[in-house]
């Protein structure tokens, strides 16, 4: 596996960071589920190079509905028209502002002040991407479910599905807890991990997996007050779909799951399909990725009550498609919260579009 398949396989959720409405109506006598997208912010970028000093500022995970932890890169070549020659990934803080009518105000430009987690260990060589972050009321901490990808000696590459933590009151000190699972013959490749928290009806849950391995989303269990010892359960949770759907290729872990007022959970996920008549400059590349949600049974998450059968949000504004974006044709979640008006199942969505923005 050569650099250039690693930038398909991890490199993929480079994107704009944009802010994004989903209403959920449940219509509870029939069962039946509408979900539907709303993109906020005039449909521009929410964090680009214009307002962060990094070259890629995208795939951001959500802290406590104030700030983002967003994935960043730079430019390493000589000329700015290469766009494929980037830096390993960083985290960086980003906070916001929000009013009663969904306006956003990113409060500060980002520049190397607000970097919070960086590669700063052996397997974390190729950088630290991806961050899925949940608040854990019970114990008052962040947990970060990250990818820490290790070069090897032959520049084959290495994804590890990793875990850190944090007190929500010094986001720039996270202890690492290093990978989730055994990594026995240092061969692993396991990454983007939704961890949904049960401390009152365990077990914990983690969706995780991008279908590089098997042929779509697995899961693992613990009891553990630690969150340690997860055991991955047989069969697939969300398995790719024939060719008919939007996520024939590749199913990826999405945020964590969040409980609507039913008690059900919804669950998004990324996705991807080949697609020749999408434009894009970049080598060996013809995907599109989209987003898909799933419903989850209150009382038993295992359970998919329902599987969309079309994508909620698909790449559509130019700077979702420009084909001469880094990864264009991708729009990609990994943070989300509930917003403030509750009449409805709502949410704000940050999403990475192209591996560029915000």
């Amino acid at each position: 596996q050569n650099n250039t398949t690693h930038q398909h396989k991890i490199m993929k959720n480079l994107i704009f960071i944009i802010i994004i409405f989903i209403f959920l109506n449940n219509i509870k006598s029939e069962n039946i589920y509408t979900v539907t997208v709303e993109r906020l912010n005039n449909e521009k970028p929410f964090i680009s190079p214009e307002n962060s000093e990094f070259s890629y500022n995208y795939n951001p995970g959500c802290i406590l509905n104030e700030t983002l932890l967003v994935r960043c890169q730079m430019n390493t070549s000589d000329s700015s028209s290469n766009p494929y020659s980037v830096s390993p990934s960083f985290l960086s803080l980003a906070g916001f502002s929000s009013t009663s009518n969904d306006e956003f105000t990113l409060l500060n430009n980002l520049t190397k002040k607000d970097v919070a987690f960086h590669p700063d260990i052996w397997y974390e060589t190729f950088g630290t991407e991806d961050p899925r972050i949940v608040f854990r009321n019970s114990k008052n901490k962040l947990i970060m479910m990250y990818t820490a990808v290790q070069t090897l000696e032959n520049g084959n590459v290495i994804a590890r599905l990793s875990m850190a933590k944090a007190d929500p009151n010094n986001l720039y000190n996270w202890q690492r807890f290093g990978s989730v699972f055994p990594d026995k013959n240092m061969t692993q490749f396991t990454k983007s991990g939704a961890l949904l928290i049960r401390d009152y009806n365990p077990p914990h849950i983690l969706i995780f997996g991008d279908s590089s391995e098997v042929p779509g989303l697995q899961y693992a269990t613990t009891s553990s007050d630690d969150l340690t010892d997860f055991q991955i359960q047989p069969g697939l949770f969300l398995p790719v779909r024939n060719e008919t759907f939007f996520d024939s290729k590749l199913v990826e872990a999405g945020p964590e799951p969040l409980m609507l007022s039913n008690g059900n959970y919804l669950f998004l996920y990324n996705s991807a399909r080949i697609c020749d008549e999408c434009k894009s400059d970049k080598p060996g590349y013809n995907l599109q990725y989209n987003i898909g949600y799933a419903i989850l049974n209150g009382s038993n998450p295992r359970d998919v009550i329902k599987r969309s059968s079309e994508p909620i949000l698909s790449p559509q504004l130019s700077w979702e498609t420009d084909p001469s974006l880094l990864t264009p044709n991708v729009v990609f979640v990994e943070g989300w919260y509930r917003s403030s008006n509750l009449k409805n199942d709502e949410f704000i969505m940050f999403y990475g579009a192209s591996d560029n923005y915000v």
